[in-house]
């Protein structure tokens, strides 16, 4: 009675009065003991029964087995087994169940089905017991083939058999299953039981059929705080946690009062939904039903306060706890680590482990996280020993993982690899760890080479593995490899994830490959803030500013609302095109947000406003700040730097300095570069001073403003040796130097650099691409710039006009037109520099009439030609002599005053009108320019010289004086040219002392024409002085000075000279032999002669032509050779012109030579048979010969 009652002690009492204890009695006690849950005490009674030497019967075993069930007690239960095999008793039903039960309890499922089968008859309880042990397992399948089994063998489901069956479907989300279960409830009729309707409710909570629940909880007859606690856990389970809050009001007023797991999931709805309020409720009532003592309560409010971020209130509660557990201390030191209290979590550490529990991988886990926000190596390596003392180092993945983080945040990269090699098993997560750390170092061959080994290991990665990769990639710039992964993404079905996603846009985005970024980020399913702000990013670092603001539009226009970085980088690419409007409308959206007084997007609105030239409400919005950092006074500088006044930047650097705000490397560039442009030498050279004690030399931002100084200083070694001293080069860097060669004509040395910066992984930009395609321009690189052009291709910015311009040029300069009107005609729009390259490049092909309608359909189209534009305008209407056309863009010009601003364009229009052969019109231009230049009055004259008006050139010189207007280096060139070409010795003789009096007789070209001059006019001697003053020279003017010898067949100095410059390197042309050969000529010397032509192919490679073979024909003819011109007639490796057979017909006339000259004649008839001085020569042929004297011959040949 006793023991039925649950008064157990009292029972045990009354036993142990007795004398004599039968089985009967044992059994009483054992079976109180075994319903009230006692399992040891059931075991402690048998082993009493055996010491008295009572044989337990099938109830005692009974007994001993759900005792068992209750330890968990696999070991004693099977020695329990055993004694009732030996008894027989395994056979008796309720044992069997008993044994299926107890084996099941203790995990031992397969033992229990042995027994199972073992079994003659199965009743409802056997096949309950072993449906449980399935259903803990969560085996739906197993389940319902047991439950199929148990039908047909007869045996009828009860509510136990639906309820456990239901669990598992509830575990394991088999939502079908659980549907077919409640058909099966609604047949047997127990769909009115509140166990079995409780386990409906339970199901369709875990499986997310909430209104189903909803459904059968409400049309249960009577609900206790077990079915409510079913129904509102399922609503935490999916998320619904404002609803939870709502079911517990509910329950209470139906006067249903919450218990433990009631409160357990309101806190974890508080937790999750972060209402405090609702939480303070719920400790009120846990308070007020004495639910306090509850561990699982007590550490649920815990971990409340402590994910709320109440660590006063989480203290209280952890204070209050009347032990503290492994458990306890892990929700408070975490609810630490979250709240950025890294000290006090480490100091939580040490405290657990004085009260002596012993700190387990999750509280190492969390200190290691603590160690890792404050860099606390010292306790990092402590925890490290700690971990390998307790055996958590080579198992553990999560602590292995933390622990490659720790080391890796500190930039300890060697310790990190030594903690990854010492682990047992590396999962995903560690491989992660390693990756992120190796590519967060700057070691991204590292990264890569981990991330092929975790492939070749078989590791599975997961997405978090390939973002971390996708960054190394866009570090590295290495878009081969990003398309790769991009194509793993794709086959894993990772793409589909937005973090993945906006990963792989700011990869391409990083990469400059904004077309593949931006369609990857519209093929996402989620298009949030964070994928825009990579495209933004991606198109101000590359695009420019329009592409940026686009996108930036397209975010708003989304509904989405644009993050700081979103602003920031939108307010740089407005800066960029110094649009004022979107500055105004991007500074009102900021203010509506209430950001203003953000400090990057403070110190972005400054910069901004700034490039906008709007100075004055950048200095209003830097009034406004309270905080000022060294970048909000940079842009202010820099903005007084570019629009002035100078002296305000000067004036903010002091105040800077007054107000402690250290300078950096950037405001220093910006200070040096004001100086430099007030031409203060000394305060410039202060601050160059400052720079190098500061040791900012090697600062990217520094080295990139010394390159592109020293660079337009024309110091392009310096330039170049400051380059090679930067440690990391980037792509201002490369900008700055590549646009110092490119502007000096240097265009070898710009694609080196540029093969240079792709080989170091460095991306180009729009800068980049323009300049070198600058520089295949001017060398005529035609597969260089058809190869740059293709990556321009790749990374979208052919439509860039400063690129198309560029293509357009460059095509145009290798003569490649389809090509170059190809590109034009590709642009989204044209402006007057579009125009410019594509008319120059049809000029200088001698396409005048394109080049000219060009001219025309420019203006068509409403677009202003340019001064450039113009001056190619009429370079074209020159060479193609359209007066008219030139005309008319001469009353354009005049109509707009340009004539009166440029004075290239009043050069031009001289230029076009000299070449148009009209030169009044063209002195009429010049008489009328308000500012004629040395410049203005060389192009005249070189135009009068060369249409031959050569007296007019030389008289204008003189005028050029007179205007007091000092003639430069070209004005001598060409006045000079104009004396040789007339041979006027005194006046040549004249500009030279002007020359010597001008200091530029050092000038190479003026050297040279002299040589030339005096070679022309006869005067040798001094010709040969000038020679000589050159150290430098090459064969050009050797061969002018030759010529001069050979004009008076000076035969000595010519092969003298000649000898001079083959000892100096220099190679002989088809001039300087043709000048050997007419020397040779006017000197008789047949045989030199035949020298000079043999060796000039033999020993030079210098092809003979036409001019030579008739300069040595005419040799040959004044010596008489007549065989020997025959024989060079015919060999001649081109057919003779016209000049070639009037010489041979002049030698046949002098010496007689019928035949050779009749055969000459011919010739040269079929040539020009109008020719008159051919008919003349033979004629004087026949008549020296006699045969005038036979007409009839004369005639057949005449």
């Amino acid at each position: 009675m006793f023991a039925k009652c649950g008064f157990l002690t009292k029972a045990q009492e009354e036993f142990d009065k007795l004398t004599k204890r039968t089985l009967v009695l044992w059994n009483a006690l054992t079976t109180g003991y075994a319903n009230h849950g006692h399992g040891d005490k059931v075991l402690q009674c048998m082993e009493q029964m055996r010491c008295e030497h009572i044989s337990p019967d099938a109830v005692t075993c009974i007994c001993g087995l759900r005792a068992c069930g209750i330890r968990g007690d696999e070991s004693m239960g099977w020695q329990l087994y055993l004694e009732i095999v030996k008894k027989g008793y395994e056979r008796d039903i309720v044992v069997g169940s008993t044994l299926v039960d107890m084996f099941v309890k203790c995990g031992c499922i397969m033992k229990a089905q042995s027994i199972f089968d073992k079994l003659s008859v199965r009743n409802v309880v056997t096949w309950n017991a072993l449906i449980t042990g399935y259903s803990e397992q969560g085996d739906v399948k197993i389940i319902f083939d047991c439950y199929n089994r148990m039908k047909t063998e007869g045996v009828s489901a009860n509510q136990i058999t639906l309820s456990c069956i239901l669990k598992a479907c509830g575990s394991v989300g088999a939502i079908q299953k659980g549907h077919y279960v409640n058909a099966e409830i609604l047949k047997k009729g127990f769909e009115k039981d509140l166990h079995v309707g409780c386990s409906l409710v339970d199901m369709y909570g875990k499986t997310g059929c909430l209104n189903s629940a909803q459904t059968v909880f409400y049309s249960l007859p009577s609900r206790d705080v077990v079915l409510w606690n079913a129904l509102i856990m399922g609503f935490v389970d999916q998320g619904c946690h404002e609803e939870v809050l709502v079911l517990v009001e509910q329950m209470q007023k139906q006067h249903i009062f919450p218990n433990s797991a009631t409160c357990l999931c309101v806190l974890k709805a508080c937790i999750n939904i972060k209402s405090v309020e609702a939480g303070f409720t719920v400790h009120l009532d846990i308070l007020k039903k004495g639910l306090g003592l509850d561990l699982l309560v007590q550490n649920s409010l815990l971990d409340m306060y402590a994910k709320s971020g109440l660590l006063l209130e989480a203290r209280h509660v952890f204070e209050e706890l009347p032990v503290h557990t492994a458990v306890s201390w892990n929700i408070l030191i975490g609810g630490l680590c979250e709240n950025g209290q890294d000290k006090e979590a480490i100091k939580c550490c040490r405290q657990m482990q004085d009260e002596g529990i012993v700190a387990d991988a999750i509280t190492l886990a969390c200190a290691l996280r603590s160690c890792i926000s404050t860099k606390d190596f010292v306790e990092g390596q402590a925890i490290f020993s700690n971990l390998i003392k307790k055996g958590f180092l080579g198992h553990d993945t999560y602590i292995g993982s933390s622990l490659v983080d720790l080391y890796m945040s500190g930039g300890m990269v060697l310790e990190a690899d030594l903690v990854f090699k010492k682990l047992l098993i590396k999962d995903e997560f560690t491989w992660a760890a390693l990756i992120r750390g190796y590519v967060e170092n700057d070691q991204i061959e590292n990264a890569f080479g981990s991330f092929d080994c975790m492939k070749q290991n078989g590791v599975s990665c997961d997405s978090g593995v390939y973002v971390c990769v996708l960054r190394a990639v866009g570090r590295d710039r290495v878009i081969e490899r990003g398309q790769k992964l991009h194509d793993e993404i794709i086959q894993k079905g990772f793409e589909m994830d937005s973090f993945t996603a906006n990963n792989l846009v700011d990869m391409y985005a990083k990469c400059g490959y904004l077309m593949e970024a931006k369609h990857v980020g519209k093929m996402g399913l989620v298009s949030d803030v964070d994928m825009w702000t990579a495209l933004i990013v991606g198109y101000t670092d590359y695009s420019g500013g329009e592409a940026a603001l686009m996108c930036f539009d397209e975010m708003q226009q989304a509904l989405l609302s644009p993050s700081v970085i979103s602003f920031v980088f939108s307010m740089k690419s407005c800066g960029s095109i110094c649009d004022k409007t979107r500055a105004c409308n991007l500074y009102i959206d900021i203010i509506k947000r209430g950001l203003e007084k953000v400090p990057s997007i403070a110190n972005a609105l400054i910069d901004m406003h700034v490039k906008c030239c709007l100075v004055e409400v950048a200095q209003s919005i830097f009034d406004g700040l309270t905080a000022r950092d060294v970048v909000s006074w940079n842009a202010l500088i820099a903005g007084y730097v570019h629009h002035g006044p100078i002296e305000n930047a000067i004036k903010c650097f002091e105040q800077m300095e007054l107000q402690g705000v250290a300078p950096n490397a950037v405001t220093l560039v910006s200070i040096m570069k004001a100086c430099s442009s007030v031409n203060w030498i000394e305060k410039t050279h202060e601050f160059y001073t400052e720079v190098i004690n500061r040791g900012f030399e090697t600062e990217p931002i520094v080295g990139s403003m010394l390159v592109d100084m020293h660079a337009k200083c024309d110091k392009l070694n310096v330039a170049h040796e400051i380059f090679q001293k930067i440690p990391t080069h980037h792509l201002i860097l490369y900008n700055a130097l590549i646009a110092g060669y490119a502007d000096a004509g240097f265009s070898s040395e710009v694609l080196e650099c540029y093969q240079q910066m792709h080989c170091e992984g460095i991306a180009a930009d729009v800068v980049t691409f323009v300049c070198c395609l600058k520089a295949c321009a001017a060398t005529r690189s035609l597969d260089q710039g058809q190869y740059l052009h293709s990556e321009v291709t790749k990374k979208g910015f052919e439509k860039e006009l400063p690129v198309g311009n560029i293509l357009v040029d460059m095509y145009a300069k290798c003569s490649s037109l389809i090509e170059s009107q190809y590109v034009f005609c590709m642009l989204p729009k044209h402006n007057a520099i579009s125009w410019t390259a594509l008319i120059g490049g049809f000029a200088d092909s001698g396409w005048y009439e394109e080049a000219i309608s060009c001219v025309d359909q420019m203006q068509q189209d409403g677009i202003a030609l340019s001064s450039i534009t113009y001056v190619c305008s009429l370079k074209t209407c020159g060479n193609f002599l359209a007066a008219d056309k030139g005309r008319k863009l001469h009353a354009e010009i005049l109509k707009i005053g340009l004539m009166d601003r440029d004075v290239f364009v009043g050069g031009a229009l001289v230029d076009m009108y000299v070449n148009c052969g009209l030169v009044d019109e063209a002195y009429n231009v010049f008489e009328n320019l308000p500012d004629r230049d040395a410049t203005l009055w060389t192009v005249l004259i070189s135009g009068l010289y060369e249409k031959g008006t050569v007296d007019v050139a030389l008289l204008l010189y003189e005028e050029m004086k007179i205007a007091g207007v000092s003639p430069d280096a070209f004005t001598f060139v060409c006045t000079l040219k104009a004396c040789g070409s007339i041979g006027v010795k005194g006046k040549a003789e004249e500009l030279h002392i002007e020359i010597l009096k001008k200091g530029l007789e050092s000038d190479l070209f003026i050297r040279e024409i002299l040589v030339d001059v005096y070679a022309k006019t006869g005067l040798l001697t001094t010709a040969a002085e000038v020679f000589k003053s050159i150290h430098v020279r090459d064969v050009l003017l050797g061969n002018a000075l030759i010529a001069g010898y050979a004009q008076l067949g000076d035969c000595d100095n010519a092969f003298g000279l000649f000898g001079k410059l083959l000892l100096e390197g220099e190679k002989p042309d088809g001039s300087t032999f043709l000048n050997l050969l007419t020397a040779c000529s006017h000197a008789g010397l047949m045989n030199e002669g035949y020298i000079c032509l043999t060796i000039m192919y033999d020993s030079f490679g210098v092809v003979p032509a036409v001019e030579h073979c008739s300069c040595m024909l005419d040799l040959l003819g004044r010596a008489g050779s007549i065989d020997a011109m025959a024989v060079l007639l015919d060999g001649m490796p081109m057919h003779p012109n016209i000049l070639v057979l009037l010489s041979v017909i002049g030698a046949c006339r002098k010496w007689g030579f019928v035949e050779l000259g009749r055969l000459a004649f011919e010739n040269a008839v079929l040539l020009n048979g109008k020719d008159a001085a051919a008919y003349v020569g033979m004629w004087n042929i026949y008549a020296g010969a006699a045969i005038a004297e036979n007409p009839c011959i004369m005639d057949d040949t005449l």
